[in-house]
C-alpha cells in the first residue's frame, strides 16, 4: 500500500520558511520606502538652496533615474510579496491533502486488519475447528516455550502487531526446534502481510514455514497465503503456481476451496 507522508517537522519548516521571506519582504520594502524619503528634497533645504543660488534647482537625470529604480524595486518587492502569499495558500492546500490522505491510508490498514480476522475465522469454520484462543495451550508456565506463544497469540489476537511481532521472534531464537516454531512463522508472515511495505518479509516467512514443516496443519494455508502475497507482488505466474498447488496437494483440504475462489478472481 502507497504512504504518503509529510512529518510534522517539514509542515513547521515551510511554514516558517513562507513567514520568514514574508517578514524579509516586508523589510526590504521599508527599507525602499525610506530611501525614497531620504532622497525627496526637505523643504527647509530647497528654499536655503533657492537663497544661495539664483536659478532654482533642477532636478538632474541621475535623480530621475534613481527614482525610477527605486519604483521598480518597490514594483518588484510587491511581486514577490504576493507570490509568497499564494505559495503560503498552496503549502496550507497541500498540507491538509497530506492530512487526508494519511487519515484514507490508516482505514485501509485498519480494513486490512479486519480482512485478515474474517479470512482467519473462516478457514477455521471450513475445518470445522474454533478459533483458538491462548486457553487452548493450557497453563504453561511463562518462560516455557507453551507460555511464550500463549502470550505472543495474545498479542496477535488483540491487533497488538508491534509487540507480537518480537515476542514471536523470541521463541523461535529460543526453541528453534520447538513444537511451536511453525505456529509462530505462519503468524509472523501473516503480521508482515498487513504492513505497508511488508509483502516481502511475509513471503520470506511463508516460504520458510513451507519448506522446513511442509507436513504442519498450517502449510496449506501458508501456500494459499503465499499465492496471494504474489498477486500482491505483480507475479501472477508464481500466484496462480502456489494457488493450484493447493488444489493439487491438498484436494481434500477445505483452503482449497479459497484457493479455485481466488483463481476464479483472477481470471
Amino acid at each position: 500500500m502507497c504512504e504518503v507522508r509529510l512529518s510534522s517537522p517539514n509542515k513547521c519548516s515551510s511554514t516558517l520558511w513562507g513567514r520568514a521571506l514574508i517578514f524579509v519582504c516586508s523589510v526590504l520594502a521599508c527599507s525602499c520606502i525610506w530611501s525614497q524619503d531620504e532622497n525627496r528634497d526637505n523643504p527647509v533645504e530647497q528654499t536655503l538652496r533657492q537663497g544661495t543660488n539664483e536659478d532654482p534647482v533642477l532636478p538632474s537625470e541621475e535623480v530621475s533615474a534613481e527614482e525610477a529604480e527605486t519604483g521598480d524595486q518597490g514594483n518588484l518587492l510587491i511581486a514577490l510579496f504576493s507570490r509568497v502569499t499564494e505559495l503560503e495558500a498552496e503549502l496550507a492546500y497541500l498540507q491538509g491533502r497530506v492530512e487526508t490522505l494519511e487519515h484514507q491510508v490508516q482505514e485501509l490498514i485498519h480494513e486490512e486488519r479486519r480482512r485478515f480476522a474474517d479470512l482467519d475465522q473462516r478457514i477455521r469454520e471450513l475445518k470445522g475447528g474454533t478459533r483458538m484462543s491462548p486457553d487452548a495451550i493450557g497453563s504453561a508456565p511463562a518462560g516455557s516455550e507453551g507460555g511464550m506463544y500463549r502470550d505472543a497469540f495474545a498479542l496477535v489476537e488483540s491487533g497488538e502487531y508491534e509487540q507480537a511481532i518480537p515476542a514471536l521472534k523470541a521463541l523461535i531464537e529460543q526453541f528453534p526446534n520447538g513444537e511451536y516454531v511453525p505456529d509462530a512463522m505462519y503468524w509472523l508472515g501473516e503480521i508482515h502481510s498487513l504492513e505497508s511495505n511488508g509483502l516481502e518479509a511475509a513471503r520470506q516467512q511463508f516460504v520458510q514455514m513451507i519448506t522446513l514443516y511442509a507436513d504442519h496443519a498450517k502449510a496449506p494455508e501458508a501456500m494459499f497465503k503465499l499465492g496471494t502475497i504474489y498477486h500482491q507482488l505483480g507475479d501472477l505466474t508464481m500466484a496462480l503456481s502456489y494457488l493450484e498447488r493447493v488444489m493439487n496437494d491438498y484436494p481434500d483440504h477445505t483452503v482449497s476451496r479459497l484457493a479455485k475462489d481466488y483463481i476464479t478472481n483472477l481470471k
